[in-house]
């Protein structure tokens, strides 16, 4: 990132959710809702990038690494 500000889509949070069981597989609409009121809660910023002429919508300062818990 030319930015050097870590961005990570929501549809990859989604993911990594669904595949540490965290979710089910639930509506992804639905996920994506609550997920935005729950980081926009915590002051996350959401922000939109152009990556090879696709917008895509997403979050920066959340890390893409698996955190186990």
């Amino acid at each position: 990132d030319p930015s050097g500000r870590e961005f990570t889509t929501t549809a990859d949070i989604i993911e990594c959710l669904k595949l540490n069981f965290v979710i089910t597989s639930e509506i992804d609409k639905v996920v994506s809702m609550r997920l935005s009121a729950i980081l926009t809660r915590f002051g996350v910023e959401k922000e939109q990038r152009r990556v090879s002429g696709k917008i895509h919508r997403g979050w920066v300062g959340v890390s893409k690494r698996i955190v186990r818990v």
